[in-house]
């Protein structure tokens, strides 16, 4: 009866989320208590396990880890309440205990799902290892197909999971968009897996292909908003902003009974800068694309709160504060100061949570430069290294502070390396720039020039606007200042 009420209470409250949608677990509660130590051992198993549920979801995870403890001294090898604790403790932030769990799992299963999403999670999440994710990934996705080949809820949950920690990159997304295509192919009439399809191939740069993926999930299914937004997503990237705008209007009339979602506030704020230039209308939409973000993430456990939390999301979200008090003339009527500190804000939360998600690292020591905290910034880069040494954002950024610091042999020195990881990053205006300083500083103003007029002639440079050349997931990118100093 308790297990019952848990699982029904919780899909009510998932459709319900607010104060309150929680009641259910006190109820719970007492079924589990009033079926502990009855002297059956299977009963006392299931109520011990039904009670560590229940504490999870009030978010008491010492509790819920002592009755979890208390199963597997009874029955060492159940491996169930092992996973549980291996979840639990993630809650906890204890990984050592949590992967030592795993390992005991996979001692038994070597092929446990569990065990595995749980490994990936933590090269992606801590580690920032993203090659070896890739590799840990494709063992999962094996298992799955190998011990749960119909569950294409398992397969869509892992593929949320991994896609919104990748940071955007390539094989990681690669794979798990491959994982939702299989999915979408094994169940044709629901449109959710098109849906997620369309977004992942969106993280990827292909918003032509990720609109005709969202347009093929509204054909099946017309209420799919996330779909509906999705277009719209894509057509703002692409610039198409009469469009997109006259779309939203009209889906934003239809969603007025249910109320706004984080989607909706973002797409608003968005179109308010980039086709009305309101910077203030622009600013005060994302302060409630937060707001209404993180009612939506707070209250998740286990792998659905990193799923909810959507780091990219949440990426996005900073880097739209930023871009409007970092080197932006525009903004300095619209309390710059406030702003920054809550793009700050909302990447000490994203970097205390998903530690190895450089992007964010770089951002935010972006952010503390603005601030004039160079040496809390340059502590960031210096563990951004450690995390990622091929990261070529974090040397253009050290470059330019060693700069800053009038150590022009240093400065040079992490444009080199950045060279030497990414050759690409010699297609960076911000390379060229930088570099161009450090020479006239030293009173090599030909070499200078030379390099200033190759810098001309790099995208991005002489008008504002996406410069597709740069990939999506790097922050160090080219401000309005940047451009007339190479202008100059």
């Amino acid at each position: 009866r308790g297990w019952l009420e848990f699982y029904s209470g919780r899909a009510l409250a998932a459709t319900t989320p607010g104060k309150g949608s929680n009641a259910y677990l006190d109820k719970c509660a007492q079924y589990f208590d009033a079926a502990t130590g009855n002297g059956d051992q299977l009963i006392n198993l299931d109520a011990l396990m039904g009670k560590a549920k229940v504490l999870e979801g009030k978010r008491q995870w010492q509790q819920a880890l002592e009755c979890l403890n208390k199963v597997i001294v009874m029955h060492p090898f159940y491996l169930p309440a092992l996973i549980e604790k291996a979840k639990t403790l993630i809650m906890t932030v204890d990984w050592d205990q949590a992967l030592e769990s795993a390992a005991r799992i996979q001692q038994h299963e070597p092929n446990n799902i569990e065990a595995l999403r749980l490994n990936v999670l933590f090269l992606l999440s801590r580690e920032s290892k993203c090659d070896a994710a890739a590799e840990k990934l494709q063992e999962l996705v094996q298992a799955i197909n190998q011990l749960e080949p119909k569950n294409n809820e398992l397969v869509l949950s892992c593929a949320q999971l991994f896609s919104r920690l990748a940071g955007r990159h390539k094989a990681i997304l690669n794979i798990t968009s491959s994982m939702v295509k299989r999915a979408s192919d094994s169940c044709p009439e629901q449109a959710k897996y098109l849906t997620e399809l369309g977004y992942q191939q969106m993280l990827q740069g292909e918003l032509q292909k990720a609109e005709q993926t969202f347009h093929e999930a509204v054909a099946r299914d017309e209420t799919d908003v996330r779909a509906l937004y999705g277009i719209i997503h894509c057509r703002v990237q692409e610039g198409n902003l009469d469009d997109a705008e006259e779309q939203l209007e009209f889906l934003s009339e239809i969603q007025v009974s249910v109320g706004k979602s984080p989607d909706l506030a973002f797409l608003q704020s968005l179109l308010a800068w980039r086709k009305r230039r309101d910077v203030d209308g622009a600013l005060q939409l994302l302060n409630e694309t937060l707001t209404l973000h993180i009612t939506a993430f707070k209250a998740a456990v286990g792998y659905d709160f990193f799923i909810k939390l959507n780091a990219d999301f949440m990426l996005d979200i900073a880097r739209e504060y930023l871009q409007h008090t970092i080197g932006t003339p525009a903004a300095e009527g619209s309390k710059p100061g406030g702003y920054l500190l809550r793009g700050i804000q909302v990447l000490d939360t994203l970097t205390r949570f998903v530690p190895g998600l450089v992007p964010a690292q770089v951002l935010l020591a972006k952010a503390k430069v603005a601030m004039d905290e160079i040496d809390v910034a340059t502590r960031i880069l210096h563990q951004c290294l450690r995390l990622d040494p091929s990261n070529s954002d974090t040397y253009l950024l050290l470059a330019r502070i060693y700069h800053g610091k009038d150590q022009p042999n240093a400065a040079l020195q992490y444009l080199e390396q950045g060279l030497s990881h990414d050759f690409s990053v010699r297609n960076h205006p911000l390379y060229h720039l930088v570099k161009a300083q450090v020479l006239s500083s030293a009173g090599e103003y030909e070499p200078a020039v030379k390099v200033l007029e190759a810098a001309m002639e790099l995208p991005g440079v002489k008008t504002v606007g996406h410069d597709l050349k740069i990939p999506s997931n790097k922050m160090v990118t080219l401000s309005v200042a940047d451009r007339a100093a190479l202008l100059c």
